[in-house]
């Protein structure tokens, strides 16, 4: 007998696959990208829920739609012909892994579900501040600085943000902190996971400034870190 639950679930399920199959469809992800984002979905969904699946939507329409602006001066600054807006697996796992894996976590351990609900919720925050402050940032930026000495930088490069950027950021972190409380009905928690998400943005471009630059680590690694971090700082208020 079908609950109201699984009937919730099985129409989720069937939104990623059509979700996942459009993307790829429309050059946004390629296939092993589309197929990794299908199993980070529904890790989301068994072990969070399908409102945080919602909030995996947000960030992703927010993250397509920065990537898709003012693409052709993108590719100029960075010396190509296009800007790329096609995500691979990788990419696609350095964004979203962490969430996964939370929900992943939540699922086999539902003890721990809040806990980890609130982790998954600040690793999509970071994820969202980076991508749009990266992608936007470029373009609104009027003057970029060093994230470590804060000299004047390129525009473009790893590690370097500006003002607009940097607001930008936090303005992604708050969409998905009010999102999160607003679907979830839980208002105190907005706090924690905006902040934990502007923590990780800080990170990326840290990390982007010095291994990043040196060819140490490569951005999905920095991206993996920089999600990790937040879910981690979010953890935090629950174990100190």
């Amino acid at each position: 007998m079908l609950t109201q639950q699984n009937i919730i679930n099985l129409v989720a399920i069937a939104g990623i696959f059509l979700l996942s199959c459009f993307s790829i469809y429309k050059n946004k992800l390629t296939i092993t990208g589309g197929i990794w984002a299908a199993l980070i979905s529904i890790c989301i969904l068994v072990g969070l829920g399908y409102k945080f699946v919602i909030l995996l939507g947000i960030f992703f329409l927010l993250g397509t739609w920065a990537t898709s602006n003012a693409k052709q001066y993108k590719a100029a600054l960075q010396g190509n012909t296009e800007h790329p807006e096609l995500r691979d697996a990788y990419q696609v796992l350095a964004n979203g892994g962490v969430t996964g894996l939370c929900g992943l976590a939540a699922w086999i351990f539902p003890v721990y579900g809040f806990m980890l609900q609130v982790m998954g919720a600040a690793s999509l925050a970071a994820a969202t501040a980076d991508t749009l402050s990266s992608e936007l940032g470029t373009v609104y930026g009027k003057k970029f600085y060093d994230i470590i000495t804060f000299k004047p930088g390129q525009r473009g490069k790893d590690g370097i943000i500006s003002v607009e950027g940097t607001l930008i950021g936090f303005i992604g972190a708050a969409i998905i902190a009010l999102s999160y409380a607003l679907l979830k009905e839980i208002y105190l928690y907005a706090a924690i996971v905006f902040v934990a998400g502007i923590f990780g943005n800080y990170i990326d471009s840290v990390l982007g400034a010095t291994l990043e630059r040196k060819s140490i680590i490569g951005n999905n690694l920095v991206n993996t870190f920089m999600t990790a971090s937040a879910a981690f700082l979010a953890s935090l208020y629950f174990l100190l």
